[in-house]
């Protein structure tokens, strides 16, 4: 069985988890124009991708992501705000742990969070093992036949 599993995915997983935690706030993978916005909001985003080849053609896909948590239009500094994002900080520490990708639990490693300019930058990788899929013969014919034409 395979999947298409790309950042984009993952992203959207992400979302989907974080709703689950913080059902009242936005969670958007894309950001979101000033006009429409509503604070707060999490906002992710993809860092980085990193691939190693491991074993019997198994590879390992180390996804970087940052999900900030942004409370207004305005950094701001006040001691009730710096409380409010680490309140959310260790609830994503403690809550998100996991996705579930196509029914299969991936954890969630090298999580940690920041406070900068009144957003809270949480920062967390994803690590997929997936198989590199060998083409046999007839699939190599096919696709010979699908390039000369």
């Amino acid at each position: 069985m395979s999947y298409t599993i790309n950042g984009e995915t993952i992203k959207l997983l992400l979302c989907s988890e974080i709703a689950k935690i913080f059902p009242d706030v936005i969670c958007s993978k894309e950001k979101i124009g000033e006009d429409s916005v509503t604070y707060p909001y999490f906002l992710v985003t993809q860092q980085s991708i990193t691939k190693s080849e491991g074993r019997k053609n198994r590879w390992s896909l180390d996804y970087s992501f940052n999900i900030q948590y942004i409370i207004s239009s305005t950094p701001s500094s006040e001691g009730n705000l710096q409380e409010r994002l680490d309140g959310v900080g260790l609830k994503l520490l403690s809550e998100l742990n996991t996705i579930n990708i196509e029914g299969f639990e991936v954890g969630i490693t090298e999580a940690k969070y920041e406070k900068e300019d009144g957003i809270l930058n949480y920062f967390c990788n994803i690590i997929i093992q997936v198989t590199k899929e060998r083409l046999d013969a007839a699939k190599m014919q096919e696709l010979e036949l699908n390039i000369k034409l």
